[in-house]
């Protein structure tokens, strides 16, 4: 017996130290990654390191309020990876670093809690094997060495499963209270975690008779009155604590004060639960209230995350996934292709999951040493599967938590063989993951996976530190807010328009630097569709653009790079310049542009009251016609105001034009400088806009000769009219009227009718010269079809028709074809 202990020692003591020998190497593997990179990957990453900021805003000193403060600031996110991030800031500084080294921090307390589960529930070699499995997986090494949240959702989930063990069935209080506290710090690293560990939970509770418990004392209840005291006293006392120092912040929360009645309600059960006699029930109950009082500070606090939270896991989220469907097959077949795909690789999967499902399969229960423990692992497989399938958000990071759960299951696979084919497979399998793993560690053999069979896992998030996305010519960041900050350093703020997001370069580590290093620059995420897209492509003072592959950036991001690449009469080349080209290493290449017209800052405006008719009318009818301006700094304000973003711009002194349709935005008499203008066009619309004078010329090109006419008005003679035969709906119409007699004081109303008499298209103009050049715009909306063309002659002053009877005199007919858009 001696020499069986000594045997089993000395094998605990290995693979401890195997262990330490281990996950240090995995520590400076991810350190030397950490170090090597510049390149930040993810862009979520980028939204939470900009949260450990506002965070660290809040904790320049550690009390009471500012703790509560930080732990309610978010306000759809739980704010627990935020707040631990913060000691690493104080320790190396505030820096993306040393954000990331919560996450190799957290690594190593995966790896020993691994290790500890597979010692407890199968021995301490196969608990070696699972941590040496896990550290190298990719997503797993992906996730310590990138600021993510699933390194801090898996070490939560273990935590919960190593005390629900640990805990005995709920008779160890101090290790049901400890599983509590796991509980609510697992809420408060995501709202996923405690879903994944559902099932076990369950199970364990009514495995420990805590359900048949429950249901007697409900229908024989009695109260411990002693009891009841102390948790009335404790209860009260943490109330107090949470709720004096913060009234004022309390009382701004969706729930207001309401919220210190249910900590008051929920504490006090914990105390309740615990001050009882220990029993499974008891302490199972305790400890589950302890949970949701700790996790009700910010749950209960920001209870107005759930409508964000039922879009993104039930919605579209923004158009970003398919609504939940429960009979959509895909649900339930996604993760297995994720983990074969991104996680293992069709190698790794070939050489696990055979060995996995078929010992376990034959088996049962009976490879571990504890039944119950491992029954708890397969119901967390099963508690994870159900949990991820039905949200309609997915993500192969979705499966990170249940990684050392995996890897337990694969090595504990292993238990029962002999020793020389358990050492057979397991380096097997090390060499594999190994080989993975160096290649998206190592810049120096990441060339092997495009010499090697296609047989690897794949992840934009699994890359070496500084090739392929993570090369150093992506991070242009720096330079970027450097020459902007240093060519404009008294504009203040310096609005920054960035149009590129792509797995490499995207808005969330600008903004980490801008807030960090460059405050006077503001970011506009023009890539968004609830951004200000073309508005504030034309409003910021310098833009970020990239050509090539831009399928990740959404329509109104789509539409403004149009206008920077692909419309070169627009109106973007006539306010910017390229001021920096970056070439990057997939051979695109990313622009910086400086807005050369109008002020440094220009704040978004809308067109006032007076105008705002002509306005709309301007921005629904420009279509692709052409637009004449009188200056660059008027077409400024038509896309800040009026988002518009004309096919082409012309300028005074562009050559002559020959467009039948021409818009002109101009300062009141400019017209009569442009002599082709008012040679070759006849204005159709006129309105005022806040920047100038707006009207729509039609060029006067006929199909037709002038038709013949005798009507008397007044003391105006019709003698004949000239239009086109047909227009386009959303075209100007010219139109001559030839007349004589005395005009002074006359205007003439040309006008395209209906059937019915209704006036579908309109312009009036003074009758000063013969013949009338005029006409009108057909609105867009107009149906195509056979039209009457009339006119109607009043006095200028009065607006009364010169012939009351018969106001209307009909010229003819005009037919509008389908519009060509």
């Amino acid at each position: 017996m001696t020499g069986v202990k000594t045997t089993r020692t000395n094998s605990k003591r290995l693979a401890g130290v195997g262990l330490l020998v281990l996950v240090s190497v995995h520590v400076w593997a991810h350190l030397h990654w950490i170090w090597t990179n510049v390149t930040p990957l993810g862009r979520d990453a980028g939204g939470h390191l900009w949260r450990t900021l506002d965070v660290a805003d809040v904790l320049t000193s550690l009390t009471p309020r500012t703790l509560f403060q930080a732990l309610t600031l978010t306000d759809y996110r739980p704010p627990l990876l935020y707040i631990l991030t913060q000691p690493f800031y104080w320790l190396f500084g505030v820096s993306m670093d040393a954000a990331q080294y919560l996450n190799v921090a957290l690594f190593v307390l995966i790896a020993l809690l691994t290790y500890d589960m597979g010692r407890r529930l199968f021995d301490a070699r196969t608990g070696w094997l699972a941590v040496a499995l896990l550290a190298f997986w990719p997503l797993m090494a992906a996730m310590t060495r990138l600021f993510y949240m699933e390194n801090l959702q898996t070490t939560a989930l273990l935590l919960m499963l190593w005390t629900l063990l640990r805990s005995d069935g709920f008779r160890s209080r101090r290790w049901s209270v400890a599983w509590g506290v796991a509980l609510g710090m697992g809420m408060l690293a995501k709202w996923t975690v405690p879903p994944l560990a559902a099932l076990p939970i369950l199970w364990a509770m009514y495995r420990a008779g805590v359900w048949g418990m429950l249901w007697r004392g409900l229908w024989q209840p009695r109260v411990a009155w002693r009891a009841l005291v102390v948790a009335a006293g404790g209860a009260l006392a943490i109330t107090l604590v949470l709720y004096l120092p913060n009234r004022d912040l309390v009382a701004q929360l969706p729930l207001g004060n309401w919220l210190a009645v249910a900590w008051f309600v929920l504490w006090g059960g914990a105390f309740y639960a615990l001050a009882l006699p220990s029993s499974p029930t008891a302490n199972a109950v305790g400890g589950l209230l302890v949970g949701a009082a700790i996790a009700s500070i910010w749950y209960l606090g920001r209870i107005d995350f759930l409508d964000q939270l039922l879009d993104a896991a039930f919605g579209t989220y923004g158009g970003n996934y398919d609504a939940f469907d429960p009979l959509r097959l895909r649900n339930y077949t996604r993760y297995f292709t994720y983990l074969v795909e991104a996680h293992w690789g069709v190698l790794g999967t070939l050489v696990v999951a055979p060995v996995l499902v078929w010992r376990w399969g034959r088996e049962r229960l009976r490879l571990g040493s504890d039944e119950a423990g491992t029954r708890l692992l397969w119901l967390t497989v099963l508690s994870t599967y159900v949990a991820l399938s039905l949200p309609s958000q997915d993500s192969e990071r979705n499966v990170v938590p249940l990684l050392p759960v995996l890897a337990l299951l694969a090595a504990g696979a292993l238990r029962g063989w002999p020793r020389r084919r358990v050492w057979g497979v397991a380096v097997v399998w090390l060499v594999v993951f190994g080989v993975q793993w160096v290649m998206v560690t190592f810049d120096s053999v990441a060339a092997w996976r495009a010499q090697l069979p296609p047989v690897w896992a794949e992840s934009e998030f699994a890359q070496p530190p500084a090739s392929g996305l993570t090369d150093p010519r992506y991070w242009i960041a720096p330079d970027v807010l450097a020459t902007m900050t240093s060519v404009t350093p008294d504009v203040d703020p310096i609005l920054f328009g960035m149009l590129i997001n792509s797995p490499a370069i995207h808005r969330g580590p600008y903004r980490y630097l801008i807030r960090t290093t460059y405050p006077q620059v503001k970011l506009l995420a023009l890539t968004e569709d609830d951004n200000e897209g073309w508005s504030g492509t034309v409003r910021s003072l310098w833009v970020l653009t990239k050509d090539g592959d831009n399928h990740d950036v959404e329509p109104a991001g789509l539409r403004a790079l149009r206008e920077v690449y692909d419309n070169p009469d627009g109106l973007f080349p006539l306010v910017f310049e390229a001021f920096e080209t970056y070439p990057l290493p997939n051979g695109e290449t990313a622009t910086l542009w400086r807005r050369t017209i109008g002020d440094p800052v220009v704040p978004r405006s809308m067109p006032s009251a007076e105008t705002a008719g002509a306005a709309a009318a301007l921005h629904t009818w420009l279509g692709k016609h052409p637009l004449l301006l009188g200056a660059p700094e008027q077409g400024l304000w038509l896309a800040v105001a009026l988002d518009v973003a004309p096919e082409r711009v012309l300028l005074p002194d562009a050559a002559r034009e020959e467009a039948g349709t021409l818009f002109t935005l101009l300062t009141p008499g400019q017209e009569q400088g442009i002599a082709w203008l008012r040679r070759d066009y006849a204005p159709v619309h006129t309105a005022w806009l806040d920047v100038g004078l707006w009207q729509i010329w039609a060029r006067l090109d006929f199909d037709r000769a002038a038709m013949p006419l005798d009507v008397v008005v007044g003391d105006v003679r019709l003698r004949g009219w000239r239009a086109p035969t047909s227009r386009r709906a959303g075209e100007a119409v010219p139109l001559l009227l030839d007349w004589q007699g005395t005009g002074e004081g006359v205007r003439a109303s040309f006008r395209l009718l209906a059937d019915d008499g209704r006036v579908l298209a309109q312009h009036d103009t003074d009758l000063n010269a013969a013949p009338v050049r005029s006409g009108f715009f057909v609105p867009p909306d107009v149906p195509p079809g056979l039209y009457k063309v009339g006119v109607v002659l009043y006095e200028a002053q009065s607006g009364q028709p010169l012939d009351a009877e018969q106001p209307l005199v009909v010229l003819g007919t005009m037919r509008l074809e389908t519009s060509a858009e």
